[in-house]
């Protein structure tokens, strides 16, 4: 069924958007040169540093932490701001909140990834690792162990076991679309040369880290888990 109402009738949504926009253009100092319109999904805007002013602002928003960012909503309309983590590219990501993952990944693959690939080579994967063990709790344990809230090295990159509600945090964490079919892993990019491979299962949900080149066996691997997982139960 068609929605009754388009994009363009949102114009609160565009209002607020574009205030904030001028806000942090204020806040930085920033020339309409240096803001790049991302259309229909927001701003890129690429200041020079990040000003006093603008870190003030900052704190007194409502953030929470991203892969490799922060995000902050600015308003009662949802719009968002991701601002990257130091020490990264400086390159802030401004969206409505119905285009948050979109501007998200957007501003991670094209932007943060290559800039810490370029820093840290094939240490990033490890960096990833330490980011998610502060923000889940993860402890190392042995490949075949069914503890929650765990991590182990494989042949193809790193395997993390979470709990069910983790597991939806994981999600938000890398500003990623909820999975439609649990029956199927889902594949994405997370930018830095690096893929992520996500397998939900009733009691566990599985993530797959791996280096471009590797999300084949990650994926190979998490689709049999899921096959065992999702068999039906036999009635005879």
């Amino acid at each position: 069924m068609q929605s009754p109402i388009r994009r363009d009738d949102l114009i609160h949504s565009e209002a607020a958007l574009r205030k904030a926009l001028e806000i942090i253009m204020w806040l930085v100092r920033v020339a309409l040169s240096t803001v790049e319109l991302v259309p229909p999904l927001g701003y890129l805007i690429r200041p020079r540093e990040l000003t006093g002013q603008l870190r003030d602002w900052l704190t007194s928003q409502k953030s929470s932490p991203r892969l490799w960012m922060d995000a902050s909503t600015l308003d009662d309309l949802g719009s968002q701001l991701f601002v990257p983590r130091e020490p990264c590219c400086l390159c802030l990501g401004l969206a409505a909140w119905q285009d948050a993952a979109s501007i998200a990944n957007l501003l991670r693959v094209n932007h943060i990834g290559p800039f810490l690939w370029e820093t840290y080579k094939t240490t990033l994967l490890d960096r990833v690792l330490e980011e998610l063990k502060g923000q889940f709790g993860l402890i190392k344990r042995a490949l075949n162990s069914r503890e929650t809230s765990a991590y182990a090295k494989t042949e193809w990159g790193i395997l993390v076991t979470l709990k069910p509600e983790q597991g939806l945090q994981l999600f938000e964490y890398f500003c990623l679309p909820a999975p439609k079919d649990p029956t199927l892993p889902i594949v994405a990019k997370l930018g830095g040369n690096i893929f992520s491979v996500t397998a939900v299962g009733a009691e566990t949900v599985r993530l797959g880290l791996c280096f471009n080149g590797f999300e084949g066996p990650a994926c190979l691997a998490l689709q049999h888990w899921l096959q065992n997982v999702h068999q039906p139960v036999s009635t005879t």
